[in-house]
Order: C-alpha cells, then sequence, then structure tokens
C-alpha cells in the first residue's frame, strides 16, 4: 500500500489514513479546526499523516468486435478493458439476441 505525508488540512471526506497502524477513513466531520491548527479526530497530527494512495483507473483505446453467424459489428471505445468488454456484451444482447456470438476487445 502506497501512502504519502501529508497536513491534516489537506485532507478531503472520504480519505483513508494510517494511524497508529490501521487504516480509518476520512468522515465529514472527521477535520476540525481550532486554535492548534487542524485536528483530524481531535488530534494534531504537528508532523502530519499518511494517507493512503490509491491506483487510478487506467482508460485506453480498445477495438470491440462482436460476430455471429449472420454478421458483425465492430466499435472503438474509450474505456478500461473491463469496461470495453461489459460494453461487447451489451452490444451482442442488443444486436444477435439469442445467437451465439464471439467478442473480441483489443487494446489499440
Amino acid at each position: 500500500m502506497k501512502t504519502e505525508i501529508v497536513k491534516v488540512s489537506d485532507l478531503n471526506w472520504g480519505d483513508t489514513v494510517v494511524v497508529e497502524g490501521k487504516t480509518k477513513t476520512v468522515g465529514k466531520y472527521s477535520v476540525t479546526k481550532s486554535d492548534m491548527g487542524a485536528l483530524l479526530f481531535g488530534e494534531p497530527f504537528r508532523n502530519g499523516i499518511e494517507r493512503v494512495l490509491y491506483r487510478k483507473t487506467f482508460k485506453g483505446e480498445f477495438k470491440v468486435t462482436v460476430k455471429s453467424a449472420n454478421g458483425q459489428i465492430s466499435y472503438t471505445v474509450l474505456k478500461t478493458e473491463k469496461g470495453a468488454m461489459s460494453f461487447s456484451k451489451k452490444v451482442a444482447n442488443e444486436a444477435f439476441y439469442g445467437e451465439v456470438v464471439e467478442i473480441t476487445v483489443e487494446a489499440i
């Protein structure tokens, strides 16, 4: 799990932080302001806090081809590979309902 050290005031609602070796989610009222500065869960964390970094979802360009005995349909889509496969299944269901199809998803 990758982390980065940030100031408490830089945290957003929904961020995941590491406190005393355990992960916690920052809630709507977890970060407060006081005369001591920004507080997280009532503590100042003067040296910063570890925020968990999550991998960004990669979107790529994929060529989706759906073939059946009666024809084929091809699309170029900008999605994740899982999204491209889901899209191809929807196309197959709508265009070739009830037929046996062959689906290919290729990265471009």
